[in-house]
């Protein structure tokens, strides 16, 4: 197996130039693409934030997302692509976004990503995407919580006000 060594991130005054910046996001694409073909959950997820953030191609991230979560069950994939659909960025369809973004958040929860358990917890205490239900609302605020999302535990203290 070969490894290289990672390219170390340019200074502030090296990515004022926009010429270093440009090579030094295009080696980055490159090394996450050749991490995603060789099956690489990490690579797969930073490709699609490189493609959300950089290559300004959402539909190309939530490809990626998808795949990424429903194949390999890649926590923070999963959980991307909930924020995805619940900020109506992959439907107009406020229904189908609400349950998606539930459905993938819960599947991002499962693999003990906090921020998305927070995320379910939020969903179900209102019945956005899902049935209401206070109580496992808050037991994902409290795993949250017990993971040190701080916006969990602001949320499990409102629950008991």
């Amino acid at each position: 197996m070969v490894t290289s060594t990672p390219r170390p991130l340019p200074s502030p005054a090296e990515m004022a130039n926009d010429e270093i910046r440009d090579k030094y996001f295009a080696d980055k694409r490159l090394e996450f693409e050749m991490g995603c073909a060789a099956n690489h959950p990490g690579a797969c997820f930073s490709l699609g934030e490189w493609w959300q953030l950089f290559g300004k191609d959402s539909a190309k991230a939530r490809e990626l997302f998808e795949e990424n979560c429903e194949k390999r069950q890649h926590a923070n994939s999963c959980f991307n692509l909930a924020l995805m659909y619940g900020r109506g960025d992959v439907t107009k369809d406020k229904e189908l976004a609400s349950s998606k973004s539930f459905n993938y958040a819960n599947m991002a929860c499962t693999g003990k990503n906090a921020q998305a358990c927070a995320h379910v917890g939020q969903l179900k205490l209102f019945g956005h995407g899902c049935e209401k239900n206070v109580d496992e609302a808050i037991e994902n605020f409290d795993f949250a919580c017990d993971s040190n999302d701080s916006v969990a535990c602001y949320r499990l203290g409102g629950v008991y006000l």
